[in-house]
């Protein structure tokens, strides 16, 4: 996300999706313009701002960024499932919440399982939405 947001600012792209933790600070120097979130709901700080799905685009634009905990493939068990506990209790304090909350990122926790089935019907949708727009990568 990173290297498209520098582009953006020195203006070799004309825009791109970016999280508010990484863009949050630009928009606030009015470096850059939000047109739109790509959530249900809009963005607390950026109230005027619409949603793709205001705006009519399909409701497979209303997707939502996320964070995660991974770890190497070869990880054993019961460290990832100490890791996974560790991470539960931590993403669950209130002032987890509250520091979230403060760069316009919606708090919520997903156990492992759940957390593995989002990444990869989110890979999936995203595959097809490049694909129906012959979107390719190049550099």
């Amino acid at each position: 996300e990173a290297p498209m947001l520098q582009d953006m600012l020195a203006g070799q792209i004309h825009g791109g999706f970016h999280s508010m933790a990484a863009a949050g600070e630009m928009m606030k120097a009015g470096r850059i313009r939000p047109l739109a979130s790509s959530g249900e709901r809009r963005v607390p700080s950026l109230g005027s701002v619409p949603t793709l799905l205001e705006l009519g685009y399909s409701k497979r634009f209303t997707f939502n960024g996320f964070s995660g905990l991974l770890a190497p493939v070869r990880t054993p068990q019961p460290i990832l499932d100490k890791l996974a506990e560790a991470f539960r209790v931590a993403a669950n304090k209130p002032e987890t919440h509250q520091r979230l909350l403060a760069i316009d990122t919606f708090p919520s926790y997903q156990d492992p399982p759940t957390f593995r089935t989002q990444i990869e019907r989110n890979l999936r949708e995203w595959t097809e939405i490049a694909t129906e727009l012959n979107l390719t990568i190049e550099g």
